[in-house]
């Protein structure tokens, strides 16, 4: 949804509805925003809000790819170049080095966080990434402990010739059949 103005961003939960203000953009737009965002940097100071970059930083975060710039077609208007420079475009802005200081902004975006971060599948998905890393992590540890233990063992029983620790059983000894120790193995 196209919000009025650039003051005016907000998220309305009951329509699940962003609303942003449009940005027309032509091969000249990559200059003229660097030259607002240093121009509003230069001249507000510490207490006043960097609107337009806190803007940017938050087109930043909404263009990714080409396919983002076909679904924000309403807010981004291009006519005159192509999506993967919308792309480039806001992928090469920088983020503040300076506290923005945008309340209604900030808490427009801490909105939609909010909303997508409650998602049943957003909290699962992060869930089990957490949980399969963790439990990637203890395995790897497990291995390790079980191969040093392993390679102990080894040890201690070619110094010390350890019988009882052959994978023979009493019914293939008494027979005759050869089975490898563990020893043979390695």
């Amino acid at each position: 949804m196209v919000a009025d103005h650039i003051t005016t961003i907000r998220f309305e939960l009951n329509t699940l509805s962003f609303y942003l203000p449009s940005i027309k953009l032509d091969v000249n737009s990559e200059v003229i925003i660097r030259n607002l965002v240093s121009y509003e940097a230069m001249i507000m100071s510490e207490s006043d809000s960097l609107i337009l970059t806190r803007y940017l930083e938050l087109m930043k975060g909404l263009v990714d790819s080409a396919e983002d710039v076909k679904v924000l077609k309403g807010i981004i208007q291009s006519k005159s170049i192509k999506e993967d420079e919308v792309v480039k475009l806001f992928s090469g802005m920088n983020k503040s080095i300076r506290f923005t200081n945008t309340h209604e902004l900030d808490d427009a975006i801490a909105e939609v966080n909010r909303f997508y971060n409650g998602l049943w599948m957003v909290s699962a998905t992060k869930f089990f990434k957490k949980w399969r890393r963790t439990a990637w992590n203890f395995c790897k540890v497990f291995a390790a402990l079980l191969f040093l233990l392993l390679m102990a063992i080894q040890a201690f029983c070619s110094v010390y010739q350890c019988p009882r620790l052959s994978l023979k059983s009493n019914s293939q000894a008494q027979h005759g059949l050869r089975v490898p120790s563990l020893r043979s193995y390695v």
